[in-house]
């Protein structure tokens, strides 16, 4: 039997590159969304306590949401 959750599935993927932070701050901020919805991350990451930090994850998002929506043409409902 497999263990994995296939509700919690990857859909979409987007990588951030060439941003210089250190890894505490970023895994400070990218906790904050983890396991969230993307609407409601994309919403939390407009007011992170790291503005560009937040900037920087929040076009990540919103890179992968539409990376989606590309793909497999899923709805922002379903993300």
């Amino acid at each position: 039997m497999s263990n994995i959750d296939t509700t919690s599935a990857i859909i979409s993927r987007a990588v951030l590159r060439d941003f210089r932070s250190t890894p505490q701050k970023a895994r400070r901020v990218v906790n904050l969304v983890r396991g969230k919805r993307a609407d409601e991350a994309l919403n939390m990451m407009k007011f992170a306590n790291q503005p560009e930090l937040g900037a920087a994850i929040y076009s990540l998002i919103a890179s992968a949401v539409a990376n989606a929506k590309q793909k497999k043409s899923f709805s922002s409902r379903c993300l």
